[in-house]
């Protein structure tokens, strides 16, 4: 984990519960400072214990904690943070222009009548598409 360059989001039900309420164990804490980590959550999420965790380092942006009675569907709160994750990098597409103001109407018009695409255009759309390709 040392070399990576990646985000680190720990969260989860870490049975860690400190001495108060509003902190998680000792060793825990070494744990989260060893590979700086912030932890976010700071109120009881079972009983008077702060067993539900969320902790994460700084290049993720966790906000607006809340820690909620989860009802009949645990015995622990729920909780619920904001995460602020940018999207993944999308790989460059190459794009292919021309620029129309300098397109000799007439010499293309007349480039078009003499192409297979006019004298023999295709019956299927993927026959059509392969006779565009050398245009593309």
């Amino acid at each position: 984990m040392a070399g990576t360059t990646d985000p680190i989001l720990l969260c989860g039900d870490l049975n860690g519960p400190g001495v108060i309420s509003s902190e998680v164990d000792a060793q825990l804490v070494d744990v989260f400072t060893t590979f700086r980590l912030a932890q976010h959550v700071y109120a009881p999420t079972r009983d008077a214990n702060l067993l539900d965790l969320v902790a994460a380092d700084s290049t993720l942006a966790v906000s607006d904690v809340l820690i909620i009675d989860a009802g009949l569907a645990s015995d622990h709160r729920l909780v619920i943070v904001k995460l602020g994750l940018r999207p993944p990098a999308q790989p460059a597409v190459p794009v292919k222009f021309r620029r129309i103001a300098n397109i000799d109407a007439d010499e293309f018009q007349s480039a078009l009548r003499r192409s297979s695409l006019y004298t023999s255009p295709a019956s299927t759309a993927d026959e059509f598409a392969r006779q565009l390709m050398p245009w593309c």
